[in-house]
Formats: structure tokens, sequence, C-alpha cells
């Protein structure tokens, strides 16, 4: 419980500290670790509701599926979700949906 405060906090205070966890897909370039949002870097999938959206989506969900999530964020864009690169098992997630 202390872990997750000081996550939180530290995100609060600036974006550069790392997440590790599984993450929930919410499309092809957006996924949350422990509620927060985050926007792969370098990386621009479909929306969900334009050809290749749902597509996308599901290409990502079988890339992070049971497994831990690494990102490190770099910023906050306009919509407030973390940007910066992700990866599984040292694998590139923008790179991957490419």
């Amino acid at each position: 419980m202390l872990a997750r405060l000081i996550a939180v906090l530290c995100l609060l205070a600036t974006p550069a500290c790392a997440l590790d966890g599984p993450a929930r897909v919410v499309d092809g370039d957006t996924i949350v670790i422990a509620r927060e949002r985050i926007r792969i870097q370098n990386f621009n999938a479909p929306e969900l509701h334009q050809p290749g959206g749902p597509e996308a989506k599901a290409r990502m969900e079988a890339l992070t599926r049971g497994k831990v999530v690494h990102c490190d964020p770099k910023a906050r864009d306009r919509y407030a979700r973390l940007v910066g690169r992700c990866e599984v098992n040292g694998v590139d997630l923008g790179k991957a949906m490419r």
C-alpha cells in the first residue's frame, strides 16, 4: 500500500517515474497501469471507431495480456495522459505495433 502511495505521489510531482504492472488496454496506443493512462510514445493507432481501430486494440491486448508492462513516462499530453516508451520483456510496444 505504501509503495502504491509513493508511486502516485511521484506521478503527481513529475512524469519521470517508471511504472510497472499489468496493463488494461484502452485502444491501440493507450494503456492503463495503476489507474494511470499512458499513451505509447512515437506510435499512433487508429481510434476504435476508425477502420483498423479494433484490430489495433486486439494486437495491443495480445502483446500485453498476462505480462508485466514497463513504462518510462516522459511528459503529459493535452489530455493529461502520460506519454512514454513502454515495453514487455524488453520489446518496445510502439515498435511492435508498427
